[in-house]
């Protein structure tokens, strides 16, 4: 996920376009980790429409 790119130069410019976020084998609680921290460095806000895709496999408990 993008989130791993925070803080880097080479995370891309992604504001006022569309995110399109999905993952594999990811436990949701690291899903949810992940999303507060793109909420926290003001990504969420900066986008015209956020997609959630596929998020499959990961424990559903």
């Amino acid at each position: 996920m993008v989130v791993s790119l925070i803080g880097t130069p080479w995370l891309p410019a992604i504001e006022n376009g569309i995110l399109v976020l999905e993952d594999i084998n990811e436990h949701p609680f690291r899903v949810e980790r992940m999303l507060l921290q793109l909420h926290h460095v003001g990504i969420l806000d900066r986008q015209q429409a956020i997609v959630l895709g596929s998020f499959s496999g990961g424990d559903r408990q």
